[in-house]
């Protein structure tokens, strides 16, 4: 009994092992099934392999900071578990946070100084224990907190970023906290009419948002060129994922009737045998 219960427990040791490298070269590394945490530090890792195939994966954290990345890791859904995303200091451009609603258990995602130009979302931005939120020091000139539902969401960082204004910011975030968006280019009147909603409600670490003379329109104007620029991605999106199932469908047609083409090849040669 007692030599049962020693190979029980090694074995759960062994199966929340985690992995950490820190230096040296890894540029591609593939998560195991069994680790609990991955952690790679400026191992110049290009791409992180994550194969769905392999089964149901017991990943918590996953940190790769100060490496190559161009992009968030593909599969990334088959980490149901995963709780913290952070991939700080990399050379991702573009991220898809619709993407990430499969992560359902996220709690923080860290993307701070990368190159990130873009954060999109094909549809309503779904992450509901989503606390921190992690975008400083990048290359973005637009940013839309409109259709997040993200009710845990206590502090967002997007300071130091091409920003003019910030939409729904301040009415789409009912758990928020602490909300840091200076050194942005930001338009003066969206900072006049958004600073007092934020101070009625006790945002804190607000700090002094400097800000650029603009009119009132200009900001009404960038906010619905936002809107308008969300909307037609949004129907692109849409008629790649349409054109997608169309070529499957297709693709699916042609191997249907090529195995009835079988089918009735077959038919006919055992006729003909039968005959003979």
């Amino acid at each position: 009994m007692n030599i049962l219960i020693c190979s029980l427990l090694a074995s759960l040791i062994c199966s929340a092992s985690p992995f950490s490298q820190n230096g040296g070269q890894l540029r591609t590394y593939e998560i195991q099934t069994d680790s609990e945490r991955v952690d790679l530090y400026e191992c110049e890792t290009e791409t992180v392999k994550i194969n769905p195939v392999k089964g149901r994966f017991q990943l918590l954290y996953l940190f790769v900071r100060f490496n190559k990345l161009k992009a968030i890791p593909d599969n990334v859904c088959a980490l149901p578990r995963l709780r913290e995303l952070v991939l700080n200091d990399n050379e991702i451009t573009t991220v898809q946070m619709s993407d990430l609603n499969c992560l359902t258990n996220l709690e923080v995602i860290a993307l701070h100084r990368n190159r990130i130009v873009t954060v999109d979302a094909w549809q309503s931005v779904r992450l509901p224990k989503l606390r921190d939120l992690y975008l400083d020091q990048n290359q973005l000139s637009e940013f839309s907190f409109a259709g997040w539902n993200v009710p845990a969401l206590r502090r967002v960082h997007l300071f130091d970023n091409n920003l003019k204004v910030v939409e729904a910011v301040s009415t789409a975030l009912p758990s928020l906290k602490t909300l840091r968006i200076y050194d942005n280019p930001l338009n003066c009147f969206w900072v006049k009419a958004v600073t007092s909603k934020l101070h009625a409600r006790n945002i804190r670490d607000i700090g002094n948002m400097d800000c650029e003379q603009g009119s009132t329109f200009e900001a009404v104007e960038h906010m619905a060129e936002m809107a308008e620029e969300r909307k037609e991605r949004q129907k692109l999106t849409e008629n790649s994922q349409l054109e997608l199932l169309v070529r499957l469908l297709q693709q699916q047609n042609e191997l249907l009737t090529k195995k009835l083409q079988k089918l009735e090849e077959q038919k006919e040669n055992s006729n003909n045998s039968y005959f003979k």
